[in-house]
């Protein structure tokens, strides 16, 4: 398992990008003493979260890509060419599981299937939408951080790297 050092900018996939601020070792509510990841968010004022570093969850935690690792992401994206599935639990399945894979080049590719859909149909099902929405804000966040630009401006840098 990866491990941490203070100072360190790191994906916390449920709260987005933060720093670990500190490295500590604690007893909460009358448990054995643990070792936690003190992390603070950094976009949203005064989150602190405490992570026990040997948790399936610390696992699910890694750091801020660099610019390089974005592009690269980004053109991996552009070779995954994923179909549509049409059954509908299926797809919400296949969806949940990428989730999970946290695989920001998957996720890309997915967007880009799922945008093309909803350009050349009237409507689309709202699990497309929600996924979409998901997709949005992770990386949005995650690479307006690490590239150094505003949110709404990672769309125009992903178009223009997938030339």
């Amino acid at each position: 398992m990866r491990t941490f050092e203070i100072g360190d900018r790191i994906i916390y996939r449920t709260k987005g990008v933060c720093t670990v601020v500190d490295v500590v070792k604690k007893a909460f509510s009358g448990y054995e003493e643990k070792e936690y990841y003190v992390v603070e968010s950094v976009s949203a004022d005064h989150y602190r979260s405490y992570v026990p570093v040997d948790s399936p969850t610390a696992s699910l935690i890694k750091l801020v890509p660099s610019v390089a690792e974005v592009d690269e992401m980004i053109e991996r994206s552009t070779r995954l060419c994923p179909e549509y599935e049409t059954d509908k639990k299926k797809r919400e399945s296949d969806y949940a599981a990428a989730q999970k894979r946290d695989d920001e080049a998957e996720l890309l590719a997915i967007y880009a299937m799922l945008y093309k859909r909803k350009q050349t149909l009237p409507k689309i099902p709202a699990a497309d939408l929600k996924m979409m929405a998901y997709i949005e804000r992770i990386i949005n966040e995650e690479f307006a951080f690490c590239l150094g630009i505003a949110r709404d401006e990672v769309g125009d840098y992903i178009r223009k790297k997938s030339l």
